[in-house]
């Protein structure tokens, strides 16, 4: 399993955002597809919703898992959010420390 990945109260704040808005879309796509069963819509409007459900549910987990990239965090905060990070992590977030033999941490 992946280990949690470090953050800074800039990105706890902005992942707990992104986290809130994705289970609201999840809540929206499945209040949606039990309307479909619920009413007997088509096999083809049942399917796509369902796909819409699983999508949402999809994004939930990158959210959960994923690190916000340098570029972004410059972008919305500056390179000071960009600094910060790199001294909570020791060195860049977008670079993979590789062990000896050319495998990842």
């Amino acid at each position: 399993m992946k280990a949690k990945p470090k953050l800074t109260k800039t990105e706890r704040d902005l992942r707990d955002c992104m986290l809130h808005n994705t289970a609201g879309e999840i809540a929206y796509r499945y209040q949606r597809y039990h309307e479909a069963l619920n009413e007997g819509l088509a096999d083809s409007i049942r399917n796509r919703r369902h796909r819409e459900l699983i999508k949402a549910c999809e994004g939930l987990i990158e959210v959960g898992t994923s690190r916000l990239p340098d570029a972004y965090l410059r972008y919305a905060y500056g390179e000071t959010a960009v600094r910060e990070r790199d001294k909570l992590l020791g060195l860049g977030a977008d670079v993979v420390p590789i062990k000896r033999g050319g495998r990842p941490l």
